[in-house]
């Protein structure tokens, strides 16, 4: 079933990648357009081809959706996209061409990555011996959908002790007050968030019978849009849903669902409807925009009123949004207005790419050895403070903390920008710091990556650790995105410390949640 589950999503993507590719070329206005529309179709090809392989792809579930989200992210989801809205993806962008041709590069170097990964008999004995050890330490199977909500009441827990429902933003204590063990148990276990959610799946992906009601992680849902809008914070509600869709992803792919004669009508019909549903998901996200300018002047509890009430009346508010955008549109602009509909373009960050691809053109060497010195210091200051004082006493990791990478390195562009936290690209920050070696380091650490993530998925038991599932993705950061972060220090941050925090949180969860539910 997975072989079939496999052929019929490749035949799905490479009829879309032509139909867009055939648009995309009628949209076409000179050789440029057509070169850069030709890249990303043959790209979307390659990868869809190599990703999905039905041999392959039962031991590398993980890796190889890893490489193929990240690529869709990056790059080859405009394709589709710009599509939609019926608009050539080289509209706005500076450098398409050269730009789409790195960007194709880079996902090329994570297959060869990919391809030594799996013949490496060192690197694949390490993984399995990796999930052995995750499995004998119960870190694979759920035995009941109660330790799912009992995650999930943690992490909610946690967001009520961090935020003072009734105190503005501005003059919010609590955070800077709690202990500082106790402030980096509460960020530990933010992923935990969206443990409910695999209470849809777990009777097919750790065999449950006796199953909770759904309607549990409707109210989790409930609880996370409060919180969603009394911080006004996009992503910490829509990616519960763009998480559901990539498990989704995941159970089709695994043969969980088994295709019958009307999957295809199905399909369409899914397309047909999403439509007036990507429309209402822009309405809400740029009415959190809207609001952006007064959040720290309300508490929480009025940040959430005062959003709700807007999103009930947003057709009251469309000048205010068009206002916004046109504000908007300038170089800093970065991506957030490459499509039409602002949900689009959480998913695709291309314009972002374009802007750094064409920021770093015009950054002397010096200055990108200048950025490079401070991109370490930034992965440095990942290390607890009392460490660092043992090798260097007169650094302060606090310097290195509120600023992005793309904000200093917009303003070695140009010296009036300076907005603190602009959003970056990893893929052209690799690219531009290593110039001709950075396929080598993408080679070497896109290896042990694809390992360490692999190991989450037992194969002999068809089975994927829950820890997966809560990393698997964020917008800001995840397991599936982590080619696409905004910075090399989020990266190395995701991987030496935020994940094996999780893997020991999780662990102690579960040994705390057998304490509490002992069987009879």
């Amino acid at each position: 079933m997975i072989t079939e589950n496999l052929k019929y999503l490749k035949k799905l993507i490479y009829l879309l990648s032509f139909l867009c590719f055939v648009i995309q070329t009628v949209l076409s206005n000179n050789i440029i357009d057509f070169s850069s529309v030709l890249i990303i179709f043959l790209s979307n090809v390659v990868l869809t081809f190599y990703c999905f392989n039905e041999e392959n792809f039962p031991q590398y579930a993980i890796s190889s959706n890893i490489i193929f989200t990240s690529h869709l992210i990056n790059f080859g989801g405009a394709l589709y996209l710009k599509t939609i809205e019926f608009e050539l993806f080289t509209n706005t962008l500076l450098l398409p061409m050269k730009t789409s041709l790195m960007c194709s590069l880079f996902s090329l170097s994570l297959i060869i990555a990919h391809i030594f990964y799996k013949r490496s008999f060192f690197v694949n004995k390490l993984k399995n011996s990796l999930s052995e050890f995750y499995f004998k330490n119960d870190l694979i199977k759920v035995e009941s959908d109660k330790l799912l909500i009992f995650l999930g009441l943690i992490a909610l827990f946690f967001r009520f002790t961090i935020y003072d429902l009734n105190t503005s933003l501005a003059y919010q204590t609590s955070s800077e007050t709690l202990p500082p063990l106790f402030r980096d148990i509460a960020i530990g276990f933010s992923f935990f968030i969206y443990a409910p959610l695999l209470i849809l799946f777990s009777g097919n992906f750790y065999n449950i019978k006796k199953k909770i009601n759904n309607l549990i992680v409707l109210i989790f849902l409930i609880c996370i849009f409060f919180f969603s809008l009394s911080i006004n914070n996009r992503s910490l509600f829509f990616d519960n849903f763009l998480l559901i869709f990539f498990i989704l992803l995941i159970y089709f792919q695994l043969g969980h669902y088994k295709v019958d004669k009307y999957f295809s009508f199905k399909v369409l019909i899914i397309i047909i409807l999403s439509i007036p549903t990507l429309n209402f998901v822009d309405t809400l996200s740029k009415t959190y925009l809207l609001e952006r300018s007064s959040l720290y002047e309300r508490s929480p509890i009025q940040n959430f009123s005062s959003t709700f009430s807007r999103m009930l009346s947003y057709h009251d508010t469309k000048k205010e949004v068009d206002a916004l955008i046109r504000k908007q549109t300038d170089f800093l602009g970065e991506g957030e207005w490459y499509y039409n509909n602002s949900f689009f373009n959480r998913i695709n960050i291309l314009k972002i790419n374009d802007r750094y691809n064409y920021t770093f053109s015009y950054i002397s060497k010096e200055k990108i050895n200048d950025i490079k010195k401070v991109e370490l210091k930034k992965i440095i200051s990942l290390v607890p403070q009392p460490i660092i004082n043992i090798f260097d006493s007169s650094f302060d990791k606090n310097r290195y903390l509120n600023f992005s990478m793309a904000s200093y390195i917009y303003n070695q562009y140009n010296p009036d920008i300076f907005l603190q936290f602009n959003i970056g690209s990893f893929v052209f920050s690799i690219i531009h710091y290593f110039t001709y070696f950075w396929p080598v380091c993408m080679f070497i650490s896109g290896i042990f990556i694809f390992a360490f993530f692999d190991s989450l998925y037992h194969r002999a038991s068809n089975t994927i650790s829950p820890i997966a599932f809560i990393i698997f993705y964020t917008t800001a950061i995840g397991m599936l995105n982590i080619f696409t972060l905004s910075e090399v220090a989020k990266t190395v941050s995701f991987v030496l410390r935020m994940v094996p925090q999780t893997i020991i949180l999780y662990y102690l969860s579960v040994k705390i949640f057998r304490l509490l539910y002992k069987k009879k």
